[in-house]
C-alpha cells in the first residue's frame, strides 16, 4: 500500500479549502498521514477522482456545485450519485446546510455541519472509518488487482508475445485476462490481502486451520447476472413467511442469453428448512452439553445421525450469511418450478464452486444409492471359527 492516504477536498471557498487541507494533513490514521488535494468545484476534481485511486472524498454538495448553482442540494446529490456509479470512496459531505442534504442513506456517506465542531466531527468520523478498516480494505483490494494485472501483462503476456499478438485485439483476450484475474482472488491470494489489511494471518489468527472456510466463501452475494444456475438460492413469499428453494438442475440447461432457449421447461429444486426448526438446534439451545454440541456439529458437517427410516445423506446444511438464514436442505422436499416462477422469486445468493457441485453430487448420490441385503455375519464368524 501507499505510505499516505489520498484525500480529495472539493470546496468552493478558498479559505475553507485551505483550513481543511491544513487540518487533515495533521491527522494520522492506521499509522499513515493524509495527503490532501483540493479543488474549487466538482468539475475540476472529476478527472482526478475517476482516474486515480483516492481513499476519501470531502465534498460540499450545496455550495461546491459547478456553474454557480443556487444553494440547493439537488445538483449536489446528482454529483454524489455520479460518484457512486463510477468509483468507490467514502464521502464526507461538509456543508453549512446539512438539513437540505436529503437523499439515499449509505454507511459510506456522512453529513457533517460546518460549525464550530465541524473539524473535530470530521476527525471522529475518519477514526470510525479507519477503525472499521473501510479505506484499508478498498485500497488493498484495488492494489491487489492492479498487481495481478501488472504481473500477468508484464510477466506472462509480454514474455509470450508471439503467442498473444494475434489475440490481443480480439474479445478472447479480454476473457483470458478476466479469467486470470479471477484466479487472483483464490483462497491463498485472499489470505495475502487479508494479511495486508489486518497485519496478521487470515480469518482471525494463525490458530485457525487453513482447511476451514468462512461461510461468506461459499456464496456469490449478491448473485451475478440474470441466468438461473445450479446452486441458486431463492426465497418464495408464501403469506407472511418465506420458503427457501435451491436449484439442483445443471446450469447448462438453463442458459437463455443471446436468444438461446433453455433446454428444460421446469427446474428441479430442493426446499430448505430453517436450522432453528431442527431438533438438534432446539436441544442445543436448551442445553450446551457436549452431546448436544456434537449432534448439531454433525448436522452442519452433513453427517447427521440416521433416524428411523431417514438416512443421513438426505440433508445438506448451508450456513447463514447476511439475509440468508441457516438452512437445512432436504433432498426429499423436491419441486419442479418453471423458469418464470423461479425468476419471480427473490434471489438471495448462489453457491460458489466447488460448493454448488458438492451439493449436486450429494443429491445425485442420495437418489441413486442402492440398498443391498445385510450379510449374515453370524454365519461368516461361525465359519471362520470352525
Amino acid at each position: 500500500m501507499s505510505d499516505q492516504w489520498e484525500v480529495v477536498v472539493v470546496e468552493d471557498t478558498e479559505e475553507v479549502r485551505n483550513q481543511l487541507k491544513e487540518f487533515l494533513e495533521r491527522q494520522t490514521f492506521a499509522e499513515k498521514k493524509l495527503r490532501v488535494e483540493e479543488f474549487p468545484d466538482f468539475t475540476s476534481a472529476q478527472s482526478r477522482i475517476k482516474t486515480r485511486k483516492i481513499d476519501l472524498l470531502v465534498l460540499d454538495l450545496i455550495e461546491g456545485v459547478p456553474g454557480g448553482a443556487a444553494p440547493d442540494a439537488t445538483p449536489g446529490l446528482q454529483i454524489l450519485d455520479e460518484i457512486q456509479k463510477s468509483v468507490f470512496v467514502p464521502v464526507i459531505v461538509y456543508t453549512a446546510a446539512p438539513e437540505r442534504v436529503i437523499g439515499p442513506t449509505s454507511p459510506f456517506v456522512f453529513v457533517i455541519s460546518k460549525d464550530a465542531n465541524g473539524f473535530p466531527a470530521i476527525a471522529a468520523k475518519l477514526k470510525e472509518l479507519f477503525d472499521l478498516r473501510i479505506p484499508q480494505v478498498a485500497r488493498a483490494v484495488s492494489t491487489h488487482m492492479e498487481r495481478a494485472t501488472c504481473s500477468y501483462m508484464w510477466g506472462f503476456v509480454g514474455k509470450h508475445w508471439d503467442q498473444f499478438k494475434g489475440l490481443v485485439d480480439k474479445p478472447e483476450f479480454v476473457r483470458i485476462l478476466l479469467l486470470r484475474l479471477g484466479q487472483a482472488v483464490s483462497r491463498d491470494q485472499i489470505a495475502a490481502v487479508e494479511a495486508e489489511v489486518f497485519g496478521m494471518a487470515a480469518k482471525g489468527g494463525a490458530a485457525e486451520p487453513d482447511e476451514t472456510v468462512h461461510p461468506v466463501e461459499m456464496y456469490i452475494m449478491p448473485p451475478l447476472g440474470e441466468e438461473l444456475v445450479l446452486g441458486d438460492i431463492r426465497a418464495k413469499t408464501v403469506g407472511a413467511t418465506n420458503e427457501f428453494w435451491i436449484v439442483l438442475w445443471p446450469s447448462c440447461d438453463l442458459v437463455s442469453r443471446g436468444g438461446r432457449k433453455p433446454k428444460t421447461e421446469k427446474v428441479l429444486c430442493a426446499k430448505g428448512s430453517l436450522l432453528t426448526e431442527s431438533s438438534e438446534y432446539k436441544d442445543w439451545a436448551k442445553s450446551k452439553s457436549n452431546g448436544n454440541i456434537d449432534k448439531i456439529k454433525k448436522l452442519m458437517k452433513n453427517t447427521r445421525d440416521a433416524a428411523a427410516g431417514i438416512t443421513k445423506e438426505r440433508f445438506h446444511y448451508l450456513p447463514a450469511v447476511v439475509d440468508l438464514p441457516d438452512l437445512v436442505i432436504d433432498f426429499q422436499a423436491l419441486h419442479h418450478f418453471t423458469i418464470d416462477e423461479l425468476r419471480g422469486m427473490k434471489r438471495l445468493a448462489t453457491l460458489t464452486s466447488p460448493f454448488a457441485e458438492s451439493l449436486a453430487a450429494r443429491f445425485t448420490n442420495y437418489i441413486l444409492r442402492l440398498g443391498t441385503p445385510d450379510l449374515d455375519l453370524t454365519h461368516i464368524l461361525e465359519r471362520l471359527g470352525s
